[in-house]
Parts: structure tokens; C-alpha cells; sequence
């Protein structure tokens, strides 16, 4: 084996010249993957002059040099040197900063963690638009609502 099986981080290997190539190597993998921010998911032209270790998801028809011909749905982190791709794993939670939402990696796309959560059970409070608090573990400050009651023998 010459990788971590979760990540794919390359293993040193006894004997190995320039060791850090495959620190470095390593490293750019987990500054990807870890705690990860993406910038935009619909970015479609590649950036001229991004942000050091600004991390875009490759949309379809993504153009530029080093983003066409890569998979949609692929991570692609700015770096000095240029671009790193990476398929990012199953499960990997990412916030997309434009959009200001959290997506978790499922079946190759980029799915709203809302979508992926389920069943909610056991939660002490919940703010809708607003703070709950001690008094008031339910708060909603929406303008428009809809409640309804179970019907008999719900």
C-alpha cells in the first residue's frame, strides 16, 4: 500500500529520496480536504488571478487552461504553481461561500446537508430567522406560516 485508504495521502517509503515531495504532496491533499471552503460551485471561467488556496468545484463547461476537460463536480484548489484537482471523497463536507450553504459529497454531486440529514431527533432548540432560547426553544420570525394539527387518529 502507498496511500491512506480514506484520503489517498502518499505514504513515505523507506529509503525514499526527496521525501518532501510526498510530504508536500500529502499536505495539499489535507488542505484541501480538510475544513473545506469552497468559493463558488458555479464559477464557470476559470480565474485569472485567484486567491492562494482558493478552492472552486468544477461546474459543467468549466473553461480555462487548467479547468476544462476536468470532471464536473471536481475540487480545484488556486495554488502559486497553478491548479491541483482532486475528486473529493464521499461524505466530504464543504460551505460553498457564495451561496452560503453546506453540501456533503454523495453519488458524485454536491448535495444540501438539509437533504442528506434525514431523521432530526433530540434537538433542544430551534431558530427559525431568529434566536431560540431557554423560554422559547421554538422561535420562528417568518411572515408567512402554515401549522396544522394531526388529524384523528394521527
Amino acid at each position: 500500500m502507498d496511500a491512506s485508504a480514506r484520503l489517498g495521502l502518499p505514504y513515505l517509503v523507506a529509503g525514499q529520496m526527496q521525501k518532501h515531495v510526498t510530504v508536500n504532496e500529502a499536505l495539499t491533499r489535507l488542505d484541501i480536504l480538510v475544513q473545506t471552503r469552497i468559493a463558488s460551485r458555479t464559477t464557470t471561467a476559470q480565474p485569472a488571478s485567484p486567491t492562494e488556496g482558493e478552492l472552486y468545484v468544477l461546474p459543467e463547461d468549466a473553461t480555462g487552461a487548467d479547468w476544462s476537460g476536468r470532471a464536473t463536480g471536481d475540487l480545484v484548489r488556486a495554488d502559486v504553481s497553478g491548479w491541483t484537482a482532486e475528486t473529493a471523497p464521499e461524505g466530504t463536507v464543504a460551505l460553498i461561500a457564495d451561496e452560503g450553504r453546506v453540501v456533503v459529497r454523495h453519488g458524485g454531486d454536491w448535495t444540501p446537508m438539509g437533504e442528506r440529514l434525514g431523521e432530526i431527533q433530540n434537538i433542544d432548540r430551534i431558530g427559525l430567522n431568529t434566536t431560540a432560547d431557554e423560554s422559547n426553544p421554538f422561535a420562528a420570525r417568518v411572515g408567512k406560516a402554515l401549522w396544522t394539527a394531526p388529524g384523528g387518529g394521527e
